[in-house]
């Protein structure tokens, strides 16, 4: 049986090996084994390892920033697919009224406006009417059998709001 051993080795602590082979030591403080990476490298990283020697490549860190700028660009994008085809309200006066004025007639200028009706979206009892008014100064009329006509003129710039309750006609 042939043994290949380093000086200073207690020949006693080597196990026994089979015929023929050769058990070599190294100096203390050195691996007998190659340097291996502490993490598994990916494809690329493996190859430039490889190629590079025993030189190791880091592994790539993760980035909670990249994370958040990710999720953030995908909530805009979202947010931007969602909202992209919808047209912007362009009513800019709003009448309101209570069950009085259910289906009342509304008319500006003498023109009719439309109808106040309930929303449907609202949950409650509000009748409402929406309207695209021009700036200036416009007379509104609020029409509705068994009740008096509600008259105002109204200064338009911007928005406005009109809240109307209706009284009911003398006689009925």
């Amino acid at each position: 049986m042939s043994s290949t051993f380093n000086a200073g080795v207690d020949s006693a602590i080597l196990p026994a090996t089979p015929q023929g082979s050769n058990i070599v030591l190294s100096p203390p403080g050195q691996s007998p084994f190659p340097e291996t990476p502490s993490k598994d490298l990916t494809g690329k990283e493996k190859s430039k390892a490889t190629t590079a020697g025993a030189q190791q490549v880091p592994p790539r860190q993760f980035s909670a920033v990249r994370l958040w700028f990710a999720f953030v660009l995908l909530v805009l994008v979202s947010l931007w697919l969602m909202t992209r085809n919808t047209v912007v309200s362009s009513y800019n006066f709003f009448i309101d009224g209570d069950r009085s004025a259910d289906g009342a007639n509304v008319l500006i200028d003498g023109k009719p406006a439309g109808k106040l009706t309930a929303l449907p979206e609202s949950g409650v009892k509000l009748m409402a009417l929406r309207l695209s008014v021009a700036d200036g100064a416009h007379d509104i009329e609020i029409r509705k059998p068994g009740f008096q006509t509600f008259h105002t003129r109204i200064q338009m710039s911007g928005e406005d709001y009109l809240a109307v309750h209706l009284q009911e006609a003398p006689g009925n």
